[in-house]
C-alpha cells in the first residue's frame, strides 16, 4: 500500500492545555461512550476492542513505531534543491552534517554536527546513494535513532527517525557489572541459566556478553540504560535494557529460538510433492505456524494463538469459516496434504514478493499470513473456489470443476495478490479497475509458478476446462471460441465484454492486459516485466485506473527503469497497441488514444456562512447542543435533549439527525429558533446519520445484528443492509462482521462510510477481533432505487492491536476523509487524513483520545476532541497541508467545555460533479493512427483515403470527464470497444452526449471526413527541410512539440519530442515516400517526406 505515516510526528502531539484559557459562559455534560452487549457475559465498549489478532498487521503502520510521541521526530524529509549538498567533493560526514543543518529546527537539533555517527555507504542499482547514520548524544547511541540519506540527480531527502536532542543525565549510578548481575537476575525468572562448555563458546564464537550504555525510549523520554547481550545458555540469546539509574528492566526480549521455537519437516502436498515446510513447537505441541521470515516479531507474537509477522495456516473443519483451528502435532509429522500445499504456498507468496519486490509481506508492513483450509459453502456443500478476504487466504476442496484449491501455486499466487493490490493501488473491482484487479493477480500468480503461462492447471477438472487451465495468459482464448467456453476471455479490446455480469466482466476483460503482459514479457523477459509492472502497481496506478492508466503506468514504469526511448520502453508500447489499448504515452514517444483518467473531482466550496455544532460538556447547564461561530462565539443554544452520537448535519445546514439517550431518532432543525421533532419512536436505535442531500437517513440499532438500515424521507421506507466482507471471488463473501458504529454519507448519497468490529472465531485459542471501515452501496441515483449493498473496504489488514473508526469527509474532495487511530496496547491515539483515490494517508494530529475529526468548510482546518490536563473536555483545531491529509504543527485549542463537533455551512450548492466534456478523441486503431480536432463541442477527424478504412464500423478511443456517461443515441459508448457507422457524419455529425454525475448533458457532433494523401502542413510557422532528405530532416516549431516518422503502411520508424527546432537522422532509412505527424498544444500536422539518397 501506501507509505503510511510518512511525515514527522508533531512536537504539539498530546495535548497538555491548560485551564487558564478563556472559557465558554456556559458549562457542560459529562462524556457518555455507548455499550453494546455481543454476548451475555461480555460487553465491548465502543471503539475499544479487546485484544487484536495477528490478521491486523497491516499497511497501516502502528503508531508505536514512532517510540516517543513528544519528542520523537520520524518520517520524509524532502531538502530543498538549494542546499549546499550539491557543492561537488563533499565528504560523507559534511553531506550528513549539512543534512542535518537543513532539518536541525524541524528535529529540534542543536549540536548536529557530532550528534551521528555513520553505519553504512551505498549505492544502489538505480544510481541512488544512501548513507545510513544513528544518532548519538555525547557520544551514547540512541537506541533506534537512524536515518538515511537519500540522493539522485541532485535531489536530497532524509528518512527514518531522530530524537529532538534532550535534557538527559549521562552519568549513571549503576555499573556495567551491576547491570549484568541485574540482568541475570531477571533471566533466571525467564530461562535457565547454564555455563557454556569450551566446545559450545567455539561453535557460537561466543565472546562473552556485550555490555554498553545506550538512550532507550522509555514512557516517551530517552532514558540511560545498559545494553546487556549475554547467552545464558546454548540455545538463548537475551537482551536486556537495565536503566542505568533505578536497575529496573525497562525490556527484555530473546533473539534466539529455544526448543520452543521453529522446526522443519518433510510431508507429502496435494500433488504428493514432498516440501519441507516451516513449523512452532510450543510445550510440545507443533503448529503450522512459519516464524522464520524476517517479518516474524517475537516480541510481540502471543504463541500459538497470536502470531505477529507469521505464516500461519489453519482449518476451518469443513465450514464457511464459521469457526478455525490450529493444525497441530505432536511428533511434528503426519501433516495433512491440504495444509501442507496452503502453507507451502503462502510461504512461497511471502518469499516472491520480499525476494523479488523487497515487499514485507502481502500488506507491506510484515503483516500475517493466514491461510485456511477445508473451507466449505455456507450451505455446507464443497467450494469450487479459493478467495482472499483481506485478512485471510481460505482454500475450498473443490466440488464439480475443481479439484482441492489448495494444491495450485498459482492460484494461491493470484487471490494473495488481491491483498498486494489492496494495499498499494486499491483498485475498485468493478469495470476496468476491476479487470486490472485480477489481471495483476494474474500475472503475479503466474510469477510465482512461472514454468508456464496458466493458471489452475494444477486444480481444474478437465471434464470442465478441456485445456487443462483456468486461464492462459499467454492465449486468453485457453482453447474456446466464445463466453460460452469455460475458461475463455477476451484478448484483444475488439472483443471486450460490455455486459454487466461479473461486476462488469471483471474475470472477464483481465485476459485483454493479461495478453499485453505475455508479449510484453516475451518481448523483454519475465524479469523485466514482472519488474515494471509490479513499479506500475505500486507507483501510479489508482484506485478508479482504466486500461488507458494501466498503458502510462506501464509505460512510465519502463522509462524509470529502462530509459525514455529503450527497447523496455518500446516493447510495452507495442505490447499494449498490439491489444488495442491506446494513450498519450509518456516520454518521448508520443501516440494517440488520450491521456489518464482521474476522478479526483473537487466540488465548489458552500457559499453560506459556516459555524460549528457542539455539544456540550459541563454539568450544570441544561442545554446540551450549541450553535457557535467558527471563532468560538456567538453560542446559540440547540437542544435540552441528551444524545448518543454526534448530530449528523446535512450540507445546507437546515437540520441534524440524531439518536437521543432514550435510544429514538430525532431531527434538530438548525437555527435562531431550532426545532425537534421525533423521526422514530421506536426505542431501539444506537446512531443515525443523515445523507448530505437531506433525503435519507442511515442508521444502527443496539442489537448485534451486522446491519445498517437506511430511510428514504420520500417513498418513507427503510431497507435493511448486511454488512460483510468482500473478497475477488465472484458469489463468495467473508462474512465475520459483527456490527457497525460510526456512520456518514458520501456527497452522492449512494453509499455509506462505516466502522465496524470484526471477529473471526477460534475455536482452539484467542479469537481475531479488530474494527476497520469499509463503504457500502446503499442507493443508485440513476435508477432511484436502493442500491445493492456492495461494500468495499478502505484497509485491510490494520497492525497488531490498532483499530480506526469515526470517519468524516472532506468538505470539498469527496475522495478525502479523516479517522480517529487508535493503538489499544501502546495506548496512542491520532486523527488519519486518507486520499481513497491514490490510497495515500498520513497524520493530521497525534492525540491522547479518540478524536471525531471533521473537516472546516476549506478543509483548511480539522476540528477534534481533546482534554485538558484538568480533565475539561474541549474542542481543538489544527491545520492541514493542501493535499487535506496532512496536518501541520499549529493546532490549538478552539470551543472550550465542549466536544463532537461539526462544522457546517448554511449555503446551498451541487453536491454532484457538472463536469461532461469530451477531451480527447482518436482512432489509434487505423494505419496510420488518427486523432481529432476538438473545437467547442465539434470534433473534426480527417482520414487520408490512402488507408483502407471501413466507416462503418470506426471504434474510437476517447476520455471524458469524471464520472460522465456517453451515449450515440441509446447506446453507450465504451472508449475503444463501441464501434460506430460514421459514412455520412462529414453531411451529419454523430452526435455524442455526455452525461454529468449530476443529470445535466452536452452534445459533442463528430465529423469524420477523407483526403486524397497526405493532408499536408498548412501551419505557417512550422518548416521543415530539406525536402527531399538523403542525411538530416530539420524540423522547426515555435514551442514544444512532438514527432512521428511512420512508412505508408504506417509502421513506427522514430519518434521523439523537441524545443523550437530538431534535428533527424534519415540516412538509415531507405529511398521513399515517408509521413511525419508533428503534434502541439493538442493539434496535429502532417507532412510527406521524400527520403532520397
Amino acid at each position: 500500500m501506501n507509505i503510511f505515516l510518512k511525515s514527522f510526528l508533531f512536537t504539539l502531539a498530546l495535548f497538555q492545555f491548560s485551564a487558564v484559557s478563556a472559557q465558554k459562559q456556559i458549562p457542560g455534560k459529562p462524556y457518555q461512550k455507548s455499550i453494546k452487549p455481543v454476548s451475555p457475559s461480555s460487553y465491548l465498549e465502543a471503539k475499544t476492542p479487546a485484544t487484536l489478532g495477528s490478521s491486523q498487521l497491516g499497511s497501516l503502520k502502528p503508531l508505536s513505531a514512532f517510540e516517543s510521541t513528544s519528542i520523537a521526530f520520524s518520517g520524509y524529509f524532502p531538502l530543498p534543491q538549494s542546499s549546499a549538498l550539491n557543492k561537488a567533493g563533499l565528504s560523507v560526514t559534511q553531506k550528513v552534517s549539512l543534512a542535518l543543518a537543513e532539518v536541525k529546527e524541524t528535529i529540534g537539533l542543536k549540536n548536529y554536527e557530532d550528534a551521528y555517527v555513520l553505519k553504512e555507504n551505498s549505492i544502489d542499482e538505480l544510481g541512488m546513494s544512501h548513507i545510513k547514520f544513528a544518532q548519538q548524544v555525547k557520544g551514547v547511541e540512541v537506541w533506534g535513532a537512524e536515518m538515511i540519506l537519500h540522493e539522485r540527480n541532485g535531489k536530497q531527502f532524509l528518512n527514518g527517525q531522530f530524537f529532538a536532542e534532550p535534557a538527559t543525565v549521562l552519568t549513571s549510578s549503576l555499573s556495567a557489572s551491576e547491570a549484568f548481575v541485574k540482568a541475570q537476575n531477571f533471566l533466571k525468572t525467564k530461562t535457565t541459566l547454564r555455563d557454556l562448555t569450551a566446545q559450545q563458546i567455539k561453535l557460537l564464537n561466543y565472546a562473552g556478553p556485550v555490555i554498553k550504555k545506550i538512550l532507550y525510549p522509555v514512557n516517551n523520554q530517552l532514558v540511560l540504560c545498559w545494553f546487556v547481550e549475554s547467552k545464558p545458555n546454548f540455545v538463548s540469546t537475551w537482551r536486556c535494557f537495565v536503566n542505568a539509574t533505578s536497575g529496573e528492566i525497562v525490556q527484555a526480549y530473546n533473539q534466539a529460538c529455544t526448543i520452543d521455537g521453529p522446526k522443519t519437516a518433510s510431508a507429502n502436498d496435494l500433488n504428493g510433492t514432498s516440501r519441507t515446510i516451516n513449523t512452532y513447537e510450543k510445550s510440545g505441541v507443533t503448529y503450522m505456524i512459519d516464524a522464520t521470515k524476517t517479518m516474524f516479531d517475537a516480541a510481540k507474537s502471543k504463541l500459538p494463538d497470536d502470531p505477529i509477522g507469521a505464516v500461519w495456516t489453519v482449518d476451518a473443519q469443513n465450514t464457511y469459516v464459521a469457526s478455525v483451528v490450529h493444525i497441530s502435532s505432536s511428533t511434528n509429522s503426519n501433516w495433512p496434504a491440504k495444509g501442507v500445499s496452503a502453507h507451502f504456498n503462502a510461504g512461497i507468496a511471502f518469499d516472491y514478493y520480499k525476494n523479488t519486490h523487497s515487499r514485507n509481506s502481502i500488506n507491506g508492513n510484515g503483516g500475517t499470513i493466514i491461510s485456511v483450509i477445508n473451507v466449505t459453502e455456507q450451505n455446507g456443500q464443497g467450494m469450487d473456489n479459493a478467495f482472499w478476504t483481506g485478512e485471510l487466504m481460505c482454500y475450498g476442496n473443490g466440488n464439480v470443476a475443481f479439484k482441492p484449491l489448495a494444491g495450485s501455486l498459482d492460484v494461491a499466487g493470484h487471490e494473495m495478490t488481491h491483498g498486494v493490490v489492496q494495499n498499494s493501488a486499491n483498485l475498485e473491482y468493478q469495470g476496468q479497475s476491476g479487470a486490472i484487479n485480477e489481471s495483476m493477480a494474474d500475472i503475479f500468480g503466474c510469477m510465482m509458478d512461472r514454468d508456464d503461462w496458466l493458471l489452475g492447471d494444477d486444480v481444474v477438472k478437465t471434464q470442465y476446462f478441456p485445456t487443462g487451465a483456468l486461464r492462459s495468459l499467454s492465449d486468453p482464448h485457453n482453447g474456446g471460441s466464445s463466453l460460452n467456453d469455460n475458461g475463455y476471455q477476451p484478448r484483444t479490446m475488439s472483443e471486450y465484454y460490455t455486459g454487466t455480469q461479473d461486476n462488469g466482466g471483471v474475470h472477464t476483460n483481465s485476459g485483454i492486459p493479461n495478453w499485453a503482459f505475455y508479449k510484453f514479457a516475451v518481448s523483454v523477459t519475465k524479469e523485466k516485466a514482472e519488474r515494471v509492472y509490479y513499479r506500475a502497481l505500486t507507483k501510479y496506478l489508482t484506485k478508479t485506473s482504466k486500461f488507458v492508466d494501466l498503458r502510462i503506468a506501464v509505460v512510465q514504469s519502463c522509462i524509470d527503469l529502462y530509459g525514455d526511448n529503450s527497447a523496455e520502453y518500446t516493447a510495452a508500447r507495442n505490447a499494449f497497441s498490439a491489444v488495442g489499448i491506446y494513450a498519450t504515452d509518456p516520454g518521448g514517444g508520443g501516440g494517440t488514444g488520450g491521456g489518464g483518467t482521474s476522478n479526483a473531482v473537487d466540488l465548489t466550496v458552500n457559499p453560506g456562512q459556516d459555524y460549528i455544532l457542539s455539544y456540550d460538556a459541563s454539568t450544570t447547564d441544561a442545554t446540551t447542543v450549541y450553535k457557535s461561530s467558527t471563532t468560538a462565539t456567538n453560542y446559540v443554544a440547540q437542544s435540552t435533549r441528551e444524545m448518543k452520537r454526534r448530530p449528523s448535519v446535512t450540507d445546507d445546514g437546515s437540520f441534524a439527525v440524531f439518536v437521543g439517550s432514550d435510544s429514538k431518532i430525532y431531527k434538530l432543525t438548525i437555527g435562531s429558533s431550532p426545532t425537534e421533532t421525533v423521526l422514530s419512536s421506536q426505542a431501539i436505535w444506537d446512531n443515525a446519520v443523515v445523507s448530505k442531500d437531506g433525503k435519507r437517513m442511515a442508521a444502527i440499532t443496539t442489537s448485534v445484528d451486522s446491519a445498517i438500515y437506511v430511510y428514504d424521507f420520500t417513498i418513507q421506507t427503510w431497507q435493511k443492509f448486511h454488512l460483510y466482507n468482500p473478497t475477488y471471488t465472484a458469489g463468495v463473501n467473508a462474512g465475520s462482521v459483527l456490527y457497525a458504529d460510526g456512520l456518514e454519507f458520501d456527497y452522492t448519497g449512494e453509499k455509506v462510510v462505516y466502522d465496524a468490529r470484526n471477529i473471526i472465531n477460534n475455536a482452539g485459542g484467542t479469537d481475531i477481533d479488530f474494527w476497520d471501515i469499509g463503504m457500502i452501496q446503499v442507493y443508485d441515483n440513476a435508477t432511484h432505487t436502493y442500491g445493492n449493498g456492495k461494500v468495499e473496504k478502505l484497509y485491510t489488514q490494520l497492525p497488531a492491536d490498532v483499530s480506526i473508526g469515526n470517519p468524516s469527509f472532506s468538505k470539498n474532495s469527496p475522495y478525502i476523509l479523516a479517522f480517529d487511530y487508535i493503538d489499544n496496547v501502546a495506548n496512542k491515539y491520532a486523527v488519519i487524513g486518507k486520499n481513497i483515490l491514490s490510497n495515500t494517508d498520513d497524520i493530521i494530529v497525534l492525540n491522547d483520545q479518540i478524536s471525531y475529526p471533521n473537516y472546516s468548510k476549506l478543509d483548511d482546518q480539522v476540528i477534534y476532541d481533546v482534554t485538558t490536563t484538568q480533565g475539561q473536555k474541549w474542542l481543538a483545531s489544527v491545520g492541514v497541508e493542501t493535499n487535506k491529509i496532512t496536518g501541520k504543527s499549529n493546532a490549538a485549542v478552539l470551543i472550550p467545555d465542549a466536544y463532537w463537533g461539526t462544522w457546517y455551512c448554511t449555503g446551498t450548492r451541487s453536491l454532484t460533479s457538472a463536469g461532461k466534456d469530451i477531451t480527447s478523441f482518436s482512432f489509434p486503431g487505423l494505419n496510420p493512427p488518427v486523432t481529432g480536432v476538438i473545437t467547442g463541442t465539434t470534433i473534426q477527424v480527417d482520414i487520408p483515403t490512402t488507408t483502407t478504412t471501413d466507416f462503418t464500423k470506426l471504434v474510437a478511443v476517447f476520455t471524458s470527464s469524471a464520472f460522465t456517461s456517453v451515449l450515440v443515441d441509446t447506446t453507450t459508448q465504451i472508449s475503444g470497444v463501441t464501434a460506430n457507422n460514421f459514412t455520412n457524419s462529414a453531411v451529419t455529425p454523430i452526435v455524442y452526449k455526455v452525461k454529468a454525475q449530476d443529470g445535466t448533458t452536452k452534445n459533442y457532433s463528430v465529423k469524420v471526413g477523407s483526403y486524397n494523401g497526405v493532408k499536408e502542413n498548412t501551419k505557417s510557422d512550422l518548416s521543415v527541410f530539406p525536402n527531399p532528405s538523403n542525411q538530416f530532416l530539420n524540423l522547426k516549431l515555435n514551442g514544444n512539440f512532438e514527432y512521428v516518422l511512420r512508412d505508408l503502411q504506417g509502421k513506427e520508424l522514430e519518434f521523439g519530442s523537441g524545443l523550437n527546432q530538431k534535428m533527424i537522422d534519415v540516412s538509415k532509412f531507405e529511398n521513399g515516400l515517408y509521413l511525419l505527424l508533428i503534434k502541439e498544444l493538442g493539434s496535429e500536422h502532417s507532412q510527406l517526406i521524400t527520403i532520397q539518397h
